[in-house]
């Protein structure tokens, strides 16, 4: 969708649309109930939408959502593979999570915007939430969900450390490639591969679909136009962590 067709009558019923499927897919998972709730409140604002367009040197980022006096304003930057419909809901839904990090929060917006709409086209986020997956196999997908809703911190005393390694690559990564079109997807991966070895009792199944989440592979992920510097390393990274393990964790791995 370009510039000028945000000014279609269509556009908020569009919008709309969308974000029902959104809500209504977010109903099916407890944990989501806050969010689902939020954005329904949301729902009357869209009557009032309006969109503003701003030079790329003024406002770089795609898109920029404001609230205020029940309305919503969106301004938009330089013109940026996507949807500009999944770039509002992904601002929409990363708004009412609580995290403070803003790849971590719009990284699974978009996820969950994906997964309820899969017919919007979306490049931009695409390294978070890949980061997600694998902190996911890393932690479990419900405390890693309830740290970006909820912000709230179920992770071990042994992990904190990990986590916060983690998430401070991927918030600088998310800045950093804007400007440099360059990622450093391949540390942030290599940081999580580091974290998730560091488990007990790992499991050839956790071992596998671990490995299966990790991306090494440049094609791809071609369409984001960016360079990634050492990807095609992350696979032979992973293999030589895992062969390095402990020859106990080596043995439960092949016992279990």
């Amino acid at each position: 969708m370009n510039n000028n067709e945000l000014d279609n009558s269509q556009l908020t019923q569009e919008i709309k649309d969308l974000l029902n499927k959104l809500i209504q897919y977010l109903q099916q998972e407890e944990v989501f109930n806050e969010l689902q709730t939020s954005l329904t409140a949301k729902m009357d604002k869209l009557d009032n939408l309006e969109v503003k367009s701003q030079s790329g040197f003024v406002q770089p980022e795609p898109l920029i959502m404001n609230e205020k006096n029940e309305k919503i304003v969106v301004s938009l930057g330089k013109e940026q593979d996507g949807d500009y419909r999944h770039f509002l809901l992904v601002e929409m839904l990363a708004s009412e999570m609580k995290n403070n990090s803003p790849a971590l929060t719009k990284g699974l917006a978009s996820l969950l915007v994906n997964n309820s709409n899969g017919n919007l086209d979306n490049f931009a986020l695409v390294e978070e939430e890949n980061i997600l997956n694998l902190l996911s196999n890393c932690y479990g997908l419900e405390r890693v969900v309830d740290f970006v809703v909820n912000d709230k911190t179920g992770f071990l005393p042994n992990e904190v450390k990990d986590v916060k390694k983690i998430i401070e690559l991927l918030d600088y990564n998310y800045h950093y490639r804007k400007k440099s079109k360059k990622s450093n997807y391949a540390q942030t991966q290599k940081a999580i591969i580091d974290a998730f070895l560091k488990k007990e009792n790992i499991t050839p199944e956790e071992l596998e679909n671990f490995q299966l989440c990790l991306c090494s592979d440049p094609s791809y992920i071609s369409e984001t136009g960016l360079e990634y510097p050492e990807l095609e390393s992350v696979e032979e990274y992973f293999q030589n962590a895992a062969a390095n393990m402990s020859l106990e964790d080596v043995e439960k791995i092949k016992l279990s």
